[in-house]
């Protein structure tokens, strides 16, 4: 799932539940709702040896539009929105170690 996906069902948990209490959980619990959807993903290209030039090209305009997104949300809404959006997207953080260090940036297939 694409990080703009679980910012926007951030963003309207937020707007929805105005208990902290509430929202943040559920915030997270969402994450993992729609990771359990059939979605968006690159396969690694073993023939050329690292993710396919679409896949970083996907994934440069998804950062740009969910930080446009948290930006907008900061600015405008009460705090519980955008942290009701970081918390949604806060399970994928983990990647970001695992494809920077284990996979070098997609040139290394990911490990089991």
């Amino acid at each position: 799932m694409t990080g703009t996906n679980h910012f926007l069902v951030g963003a309207g948990i937020g707007l929805t539940f105005s208990q902290p209490v509430a929202a943040i959980p559920l915030a997270f619990v969402s994450h993992f709702v729609l990771d359990a959807l059939p979605h968006f993903g690159v396969e690694f290209d073993k023939k050329a040896g690292r993710r396919p030039t679409f896949f970083g090209v996907i994934t440069k305009i998804d950062g740009l539009v969910a930080l446009l997104l948290l930006y907008f949300a900061v600015v405008s809404q009460p705090w519980l929105v955008p942290i009701c959006m970081i918390v949604a997207l806060s399970p994928d953080f983990v990647w970001l170690y695992k494809f920077s260090i284990q996979e070098k940036f997609g040139k290394l297939p990911p490990a089991p």
